[in-house]
C-alpha cells in the first residue's frame, strides 16, 4: 500500500460548557485531523489534540511538523506495514504526537483496505464499556454533572478529577455519591497535584471513602519509592502522566505497578498496543486513557480498548475505557453519531473510521 494523498486539518472545536483543567480553562478544544488515501482510493483518518502541557504542541507546530518531517519520509513506505511506518518516523526524535497520529491513521487506513475494523482484525468486540471524567468545578456542581452524564448515559465508573486540596476533593466524593448514587466505581485523578508524602494520608482518605483506585497522586517515577508507595497503597495506583512509551509501561512493571494508562491520542494505535502487549506480558492491566478527544477521535483510539485482551481487571475491578469526552462537543464530527447506551460506547460495524467522517463539517471547524 502506497499513499497517494494526505490532508491535514486544523480544527477548533467548541465544547457545550467552559471546562476547567489541571493547567489551563478553556470553552473548546483544538485538533488536528489527518486525512489519508491509498493509490487504490481507501481512506484513513486520526486525531491529535494540541494543548501545550498535554501534547507539547500548538496547531501551527504539529502541522509544521507532519508537513516538514513527518509525511514527506512515509509517501513512499509499505503503510500497510505499520511496523516499517513506525521504523521510517523514529528516524526523527520527540514529537511523539506527530509521531502517533500518522501512524493511527495508517492503521485506519489498513483497516479500510482490508474491509474490517481494527477491532475485529484484533479479534475484540464492538462494545466498549466506558467511564465518564468529571472535570474540576466546585463540588456541588461535580455532584451535578454526574448524576446527568449517568442518568444520561448509564456510566457505572466516574473519573473524577482531584487535585483541589483533599479536603475539597473528599467533599466531591461525598456529594458526587449523594448525587449519582453509591454503587458507582468512581476513581480520582489528581494529576500530580500533591508531593510523595501527603499522598500516603492522600489514598487513605480516598480508600475510607470508597474510592476504587487512585491515578496521579504525585510525580511517579518507576523507582523504589513508587514501590513502596505502591505497596503501602489500599487501593491500586495508575499510572498515566510519565507513560508514553511501552518502555515506560515496562519500567513501571517492573516496580510493581499493576495498572498504567495508555492514551493513543498521545501515542499512537500502534505503540499504544505495544503498551498493552507489555502489560499482557507481566500479567497486568491498562486503562485506555482519557485525551479530550472528538467523537472522531474516540471511534478510532477505542480500537485499542475493544480489542480482545487488551483492557483487563485490577484486584477484581473493571477498567473502562476513559474516551467518552466527545459527548462534551457541540457537535459531531462523524455523519453517524457514536451510541453510547448504558455505560457501553457501541462502535460501528464499517472497515474505516475515515468513511465515517463527515469532511464538510470538519472543514467547518477549520481553525
Amino acid at each position: 500500500m502506497k499513499l497517494s494523498k494526505a490532508e491535514i486539518f486544523p480544527i477548533h472545536v467548541p465544547y457545550k460548557r467552559t471546562v476547567k483543567w489541571h493547567s489551563d480553562v478553556e470553552s473548546g478544544g483544538d485538533f488536528v485531523v489527518l486525512k489519508l488515501a491509498d493509490t487504490d482510493g481507501h481512506v484513513g483518518a486520526a486525531e491529535a489534540i494540541t494543548k501545550a502541557y498535554w501534547s507539547g504542541a500548538s496547531l501551527r507546530t504539529l502541522v509544521a511538523a507532519l508537513e516538514d518531517l513527518f509525511l514527506p519520509r512515509v509517501m513512499d513506505v509499505d503503510v500497510g506495514d505499520i511496523d516499517a511506518v513506525v521504523a521510517r518516523l523514529g528516524r526523527v526524535p520527540d514529537n511523539t504526537v506527530a509521531k502517533g497520529l500518522i501512524a493511527s491513521a495508517c492503521l485506519d487506513l489498513q483497516a479500510a483496505a482490508q474491509g474490517a475494523p481494527l477491532w475485529k482484525q484484533w479479534g475484540g468486540a464492538a462494545a466498549v464499556p466506558l467511564s465518564w471524567t468529571v472535570s474540576r468545578q466546585a463540588p456541588d456542581l461535580m455532584a451535578v454533572e454526574a448524576a446527568e452524564m449517568v442518568a444520561a448515559y448509564g456510566f457505572k465508573a466516574l473519573k473524577v478529577k482531584g487535585g483541589q486540596g483533599p479536603a475539597i476533593d473528599y467533599q466531591v466524593i461525598r456529594d458526587i455519591r449523594r448525587a449519582a448514587g453509591d454503587d458507582l466505581e468512581l476513581y480520582v485523578d489528581c494529576n500530580q497535584a500533591y508531593d510523595l508524602a501527603a499522598s500516603r494520608d492522600y489514598v487513605k482518605g480516598l480508600a475510607d471513602l470508597g474510592v476504587v483506585m487512585a491515578e496521579d497522586p504525585y510525580a511517579m517515577k518507576p523507582d523504589a519509592a513508587f514501590r513502596a508507595f505502591a505497596e503501602s497503597s489500599p487501593i491500586p495506583i495508575l499510572v498515566d502522566t510519565p507513560v508514553i512509551s511501552a518502555r515506560d509501561a515496562e519500567s513501571f512493571f517492573a516496580q510493581g505497578a499493576v495498572a498504567v494508562s495508555v492514551k493513543p491520542g498521545r501515542i499512537g494505535l500502534a505503540e499504544a498496543r505495544n503498551c498493552a502487549a507489555a502489560a499482557k506480558r507481566q500479567d497486568r492491566a491498562i486503562v485506555a486513557g482519557f485525551f479530550g478527544e472528538t467523537d472522531l477521535g474516540s471511534a478510532v483510539n477505542a480500537q485499542l480498548a475493544a480489542s480482545a485482551n487488551d483492557c483487563g481487571r485490577v484486584n477484581g475491578l473493571d477498567l473502562p475505557a476513559e474516551l467518552s469526552f466527545f459527548l462534551m462537543m457541540r457537535e459531531s464530527l462523524l455523519s453517524v453519531p457514536l451510541r453510547v447506551a448504558n455505560g457501553t460506547l457501541h462502535l460501528p460495524e464499517v472497515p474505516s473510521i475515515g468513511d465515517l467522517v463527515d469532511w464538510a463539517r470538519v472543514e467547518k471547524f477549520r481553525a
